[in-house]
């Protein structure tokens, strides 16, 4: 395809608002030093977020300037178990197009990244995912991702970003901001702020937009809106050759979409690449076959029978991945009828048959160890789902399986937390979006866990988080999180000296003083969850000192002071 036909291509795929669209385009081609360096499209699943990023991008290659948009993605990144080889081979199977699947097998074995040993750190697997994505050829990105792997952390990233980004404006696209850790969001504002080449844009749903704890950078927010009808008339006008698409399809087209710009984006995708819709040369585009397009457009919803059609609405809640054995035992299917199930979904909705739903039915999922996961072959065939869902049913539907698998599967990886997200979210629960996204905005790995402590620890110095939260959600993640991460978010609100954090006065502490024994109590208990006994002894000598009028609290204090002497061998003859 050459790059006139792949613009205009962009310019059909694109329903954004012209203003929008050209206000973008100026902030990611200027380069500008005091310009924006973050962009906030906020917006509904659907809603074309991707779409709109991708034409403005365009755009700005068309005026002649070098630009690079690439993805993080931390689906499969799991920080206690994971690994870069592991997390790689995820996203390869994931992958719908032949030149990505080739692309990745080649990094792959040009990489090595089997030879790399250890869990990854969150920067390292961001490197490896901005090399997944970023269109240059691979002996531009590998040297960097070497780099990246090769130096600890954030070392290595800056790397990279600075060599991508080195020669041409370098776009970072975050999948969602909710799926952020708040530490890579603060050190990737930190790069940006420092490389005017570098901007990032954050694909938001409404709800969450920013994580609170993180400061906001220099910024723009766009928030998408679906078309009303006389808008996308217009933009049909301006886009096919005059009277080439008759009104009774422009209707069809309005309905079909529900007015959302991502799903027009997708639906102008399906009957381009069915050749319902070409272009001509000089002329802009035409309709082929206007029977074939009434058919498109106007095509009923199908009726499947149950339990098909629950499974069905099921999967559009979960959205990727989906844990298919734990909606088959949410069904009440077992045994025979569990297999008898998976035939007639694989024969109906199967990758070889001829209504390929779902991607892949040996798809694994490292964040869903031992469970077999299905993915949507593309966005359009979960959007079209849910579309058919009445808000209550979906509501109903999502709320049931949201206590179904609570009970169900411990909540240990971020996928896990990922997952149980987007149900909430689907089902319009206020209180589990709000659990869930501060977990996943929290969901740390071991050499990050000193800048969690700092980032929460600032945020609640200067107001922007209540010194109450930390309480809740060391609680909370009892049995599912591992101590040192809740010990970083604990640690956040006590700084007794410049020596653990010199950034703050002695006196610094959001721990009031009638809880300071029962804050060394957990303190001091984590500590010793965490294989640090000494560290331990000496917090629940702390404590000691001021539980006073505690008798219980004292009593738990020495307890945990003698596991902990024990443990290090500082009581003797014990027996």
């Amino acid at each position: 395809m050459d790059g006139h036909s792949a613009e205009a291509k962009y310019g059909l795929f694109n329903y954004q608002h012209e203003e929008d669209l050209a206000t973008l385009a100026e902030i990611l081609g200027s380069g500008e030093e005091h310009g924006p360096r973050a962009v906030f499209l906020v917006g509904e699943p659907g809603i074309g977020r991707k779409y709109f990023l991708d034409a403005a991008a365009w755009r700005v290659r068309g005026a002649g300037q070098r630009i690079a948009v690439g993805s993080i993605d931390l689906a499969g990144y799991d920080p206690d178990r994971g690994t870069l080889e592991s997390y790689a081979r995820h996203q390869l199977a994931r992958c719908t197009q032949e030149r990505d699947r080739e692309r990745i097998s080649r990094l792959l074995e040009e990489a090595q990244l089997e030879a790399m040993p250890g869990s990854p750190q969150v920067f390292g697997v961001c490197a490896l995912s901005i090399a997944l994505s970023v269109e240059l050829p691979l002996q531009e990105v590998l040297p960097a991702l070497r780099e990246a792997v090769r130096l600890p952390g954030r070392v290595g990233l800056s790397g990279l970003l600075g060599r991508l980004s080195g020669t041409r404006t370098l776009v970072i696209r975050f999948v969602e901001s909710a799926e952020i850790p708040a530490t890579l969001s603060a050190f990737l504002l930190e790069e940006a702020a420092a490389n005017h080449n570098l901007v990032l844009a954050f694909l938001c749903h409404p709800r969450y937009e920013w994580p609170r704890e993180a400061p906001l950078p220099r910024s723009r927010r766009f928030e998408l809106m679906p078309l009303e009808e006389y808008e996308l008339h217009r933009a049909v006008d301006q886009r096919f050759h005059p009277n080439s698409f008759l009104g009774e399809m422009d209707r069809a087209l309005w309905e079909c979409s529900g007015g959302l710009p991502g799903k027009l984006a997708l639906k102008m995708r399906e009957v381009v690449e069915a050749g319902v819709v070409v272009e001509v040369a000089g002329e802009g585009w035409r309709v082929a076959d206007a029977a074939s397009l009434r058919t498109a457009l106007t095509e009923p919803a199908q009726e499947w029978p149950e339990p098909i059609g629950r499974f069905l609405k099921l999967a559009a809640l979960v959205g990727d991945p989906i844990p298919v054995g734990l909606l088959l035992a949410h069904l009440g299917l077992a045994g025979e009828a569990r297999e008898e199930m998976l035939d007639v979904l694989d024969e109906s909705f199967g990758p070889d048959s001829s209504n390929p739903v779902f991607l892949d039915f040996e798809y694994r999922q490292p964040g869903l160890p031992g469970q077999l996961v299905y993915a949507f072959s593309n966005p359009i065939a979960r959007l079209e789902i849910l579309r058919q869902m009445p808000p209550q049913e979906r509501s109903l539907l999502g709320l049931n399986l949201l206590a179904f698998l609570e009970g169900a599967l411990a909540v240990t990886t971020r996928d896990a937390a990922r997952l149980f997200l987007e149900i909430a979210t689907q089902a319009g629960s206020e209180p589990g979006q709000e659990r869930y996204a501060r977990e996943l905005a929290w969901w740390i790995g071991k050499d990050e866990a000193e800048g969690l402590t700092k980032m929460l620890r600032a945020a609640i110095r200067e107001h922007r988080l209540p010194p109450d939260l930390p309480w809740i959600v060391v609680d909370g993640t009892e049995g599912r999180w591992p101590a040192y991460r809740r010990l970083a978010v604990l640690d956040a609100l006590h700084a007794p000296g410049p020596a653990e954090d010199a950034g703050y006065p002695n006196d610094h502490s959001a721990v009031p003083a009638n809880r300071l024994a029962e804050f060394h109590y957990r303190r001091a208990l984590l500590l010793y969850e965490a294989g640090r006994a000494p560290e331990a002894d000496a917090e629940a000598s702390r404590g000691l000192e001021c539980s006073g009028s505690h008798p219980l609290l004292e009593a738990a204090l020495h307890e945990v002071a003698g596991a902990a002497r024990l443990a290090s061998g500082g009581i003797q003859g014990a027996t």
